[in-house]
């Protein structure tokens, strides 16, 4: 499975996107794998679940 590093470039698989992760943080229901969009990178734009890693890829 996917390692994820925080500061590194990413994308959704079936979207254009580009991001960059944030970290596994809490956010109000449990914790997240946080995404932002590298233009806006202190927003998150996108959280995943752990077992949802597989939607995303390296850009």
């Amino acid at each position: 499975m996917l390692q994820l590093t925080v500061g590194q470039f990413y994308r959704f698989k079936c979207a254009n996107e580009k991001l960059v992760y944030l970290g596994y943080n809490y956010s109000g229901n449990g914790f997240w794998h946080q995404f932002a969009l590298i233009d806006k990178p202190k927003v998150v734009w996108a959280e995943i679940l752990e077992s949802d890693k597989n939607l995303i890829t390296t850009w």
